[in-house]
């Protein structure tokens, strides 16, 4: 039995309720009666780094900036913002 989910998602709840978000949601909650412990990585609304439990799910919310431009596509800021993503995955899984 598999003991720490881990689910990435730009969008979860209550932050977000678009499709994404809600898909999100779903997994994490048929997860958590399946394993020991699901945590959320996902983009937050301030400038901190935020953590918090939701109906038995970790949450962690990374700063989040403006990710996507108008004629663009990708920011050089969407590369720093999966750059702390990631991190916040290597710091959870080795604690």
């Amino acid at each position: 039995m598999c003991k720490h989910v881990f689910i990435v998602s730009r969008e979860y709840p209550p932050n977000t309720v678009g499709g994404v978000g809600t898909l999100s949601f779903m997994l994490t909650t048929g997860l958590k009666r399946e394993v020991n412990k699901v945590t959320v990585i996902t983009l937050g609304l301030d400038s901190q780094l935020e953590s918090e439990w939701m109906l038995g799910v970790n949450i962690l919310k990374v700063k989040n900036r403006v990710i996507y431009e108008n004629r663009t596509g990708l920011t050089p800021e969407n590369m720093i913002t999966h750059k702390k993503i990631l991190t916040k995955i290597i710091e959870a899984v080795n604690s």
